[in-house]
């Protein structure tokens, strides 16, 4: 029997299943010292074959530690015949360290690795003031709203393209079925192969939109499977609320990517919601009393002009006083 053999029976002796046959021949198999260790020898070449000889004597002996933490040489000639299920346990308790080693050191490695390779050819881009727009390395158009920011890579290797956005940014990606593009914010992913969409994900913010102006996206939260993902169709909207709430809703994905082209376009929206938008476009703070908040308004704003030209406007249009204090705008009646 292969070693694989002798393991797959070693979980049926875990769960009472294995015959009595089966356990004899796991024990006259760990008796064999030398059969094992020839075992682990050859793992270690296997999996360390990428491995710089440094870290590999490192993790060699990392190894040969948590092996003789479990059974020390000197103990394993004092077990007896009498005392062959404990033997088993500890032969078995020596091959399992070895496979989590590998395993966990391996992933480890090749992590570090990766992480190392993405975070020296990481590129980020802030956006102060206007929005900013640049073209990323597959081809893809992104509009980067006023302080926002986003990372990428210099160029886009492995099956996906992935960018981290904080803030709101528009993209037009670059169709590729092969290789799956993914915007990630701190509380979702959006997978897209290729589409046109605006994401509102501020880092100080305690909620998520993703609008779909044409194709498909897939939005899932951090740390979950896609299978769990809410799919758009164009004109709809993916929300997420501090309390990890998500719906969907219809809407008018223009007037929701107005801004890429230098003008805000709300209808029928609080001046609450009006305020958060231009407080993250012109990184202010916008302090609304609750006699006002609720008031709604449609129109437009000029986002090339300066804030205290939207702040008149809106005085005007909703009947509302604006006070600015330490740089804090104060909205009240």
């Amino acid at each position: 029997m292969e070693t694989n053999d002798y393991i797959r029976i070693f979980r049926k002796f875990q769960e009472h299943q294995a015959s009595n046959e089966e356990i004899l021949a796991l024990i006259n198999w760990l008796d064999d010292r030398k059969s094992f260790d020839s075992w682990a020898d050859k793992e270690w070449m296997d999996a360390s074959v990428n491995i710089d000889s440094q870290l590999q004597d490192k993790i060699y002996e990392r190894i040969q530690q948590k092996i003789g933490a479990i059974a020390p040489k000197t103990e394993l000639h004092k077990i007896q015949k009498s005392s062959s299920i404990r033997k088993l346990y500890i032969r078995f308790a020596q091959i399992a360290a070895v496979f989590a080693l590998f395993f966990f050191i391996g992933l480890g490695y090749h992590w570090y690795k990766g992480l190392q390779k993405w975070s020296s050819t990481m590129n980020t881009i802030v956006a102060s003031g206007n929005n900013t727009q640049f073209t990323l390395p597959d081809g893809s158009k992104v509009w980067l709203s006023g302080h926002s920011s986003l990372q990428y890579p210099n160029q886009f290797n492995g099956n996906f393209r992935k960018v981290i956005l904080d803030g709101e940014a528009y993209f037009e990606v670059e169709h590729n079925t092969q290789n799956p593009f993914i915007v990630s914010t701190k509380d979702v992913n959006v997978r897209v192969t290729g589409t046109k969409f605006d994401v509102i994900a501020y880092s100080q913010e305690h909620t998520t939109e993703v609008v779909l102006a044409s194709g498909s996206v897939n939005v899932y939260l951090s740390g979950k499977d896609e299978s769990t993902a809410k799919k758009l169709k164009p004109n709809q909207m993916y929300i997420l609320t501090k309390n990890h709430t998500e719906t969907v809703q219809e809407v008018d994905a223009s007037q929701f990517i107005s801004w890429t082209k230098g003008f805000y376009d709300y209808n029928n929206e609080t001046l609450l919601e009006i305020s958060k938008r231009l407080e993250n476009y012109y990184g202010v703070q916008i302090v609304c009393s609750p006699n006002v908040a609720n008031l709604r308004s449609s129109g437009e704003i000029d986002l090339n002009k300066n804030i205290s030209i939207a702040v008149n406007d809106l005085e005007m249009i909703l009947s509302v006083k604006c006070q600015v204090k330490d740089s804090v705008y104060f909205f009240s009646k």
